[in-house]
């Protein structure tokens, strides 16, 4: 049996809203709808490194290889 997601859940895309094709723009609302894919939120990197620090967490490396990606190296504080 297919899992259905029944409650909302926040998916963290890291991309700037210009990145998204158009087909995901369209696409995944439709989902959401008929309940094959979960809560889609976008948000730029300031503010995912914020809530990673503000989830005491300490960022020991960012790397961003390319525009709409990026790669984050954190720890929990004790």
């Amino acid at each position: 049996m297919k899992k259905r997601f029944t409650e909302k859940q926040i998916i963290p895309i890291l991309t700037e809203t210009e990145e998204i094709s158009f087909h995901w723009r369209w696409l995944i609302p439709v989902m959401q709808l008929v309940n094959l894919a979960p809560y889609v939120n976008r948000f730029g990197r300031q503010k995912f490194v914020a809530t990673l620090i503000n989830a005491s967490f300490n960022v020991e490396l960012e790397w961003q290889p390319r525009k709409g990606s990026i790669f984050i190296v954190t720890q929990k504080r004790a």
